[in-house]
């Protein structure tokens, strides 16, 4: 997920995230090396807790972000499988 996004809506500590989401992870350090430096890892411990965060605008924007970013970054092995416009779709706010 890109970091920016969640970083403006929960602050740098992402307190009313934690408070909402007990048991919430939230890594910066393992970063998928072609998402670039803007990016966060955070895991869930229930469906129903993913269920609830990925409904949440600032994730939605978050993922939105990254993905989209993914896609403009050029060449990869998937390259004939990206849709800007799809993506887009699927992840509008």
């Amino acid at each position: 997920m890109a970091l920016s996004p969640l970083k403006q809506a929960y602050g740098g500590r992402f307190l009313s995230l934690k408070e909402q989401f007990s048991g919430i992870e939230i890594y910066r350090d393992a970063i998928y090396s072609p998402g670039g430096k803007d990016q966060v890892r955070i895991v869930l411990r229930t469906l129903n807790q993913a269920e609830l965060f990925l409904a949440l605008v600032p994730v939605i924007a978050s993922l939105r972000r990254f993905n989209l970013s993914l896609i403009r970054k050029g060449p990869s092995n998937w390259a004939a499988m990206h849709c800007p416009q799809i993506v887009d779709m699927c992840l509008k706010a």
